[in-house]
């Protein structure tokens, strides 16, 4: 299921490299309070990334993104 689901997912030029994950992932904020995190921070980034790299308007994100609404409220 896994590498099927890695079959779909696009690579954009603007998505980090597993090296800048590593890197990235321990300076984001965990919240000790509230729910679980439902989205992966990395596709959020990603998305931040994309439409910083492309110009595109929030909700002309592509679907492999997570919905543009969500990503925009972490940005």
């Amino acid at each position: 299921m896994m590498n099927l689901q890695k079959k779909w997912k696009k690579r954009y030029a603007s998505n980090l490299s597993d090296g800048a994950w590593r890197y990235l992932k321990p300076h984001l904020p965990v919240s000790a309070v509230g729910r679980p995190r439902e989205l992966s921070m990395r596709q959020v980034v990603n998305a931040i990334l994309y439409v910083l790299k492309t110009g595109c308007q929030w909700r002309q994100l592509p679907r492999e993104f997570p919905v543009w609404s969500s990503v925009y409220s972490y940005f």
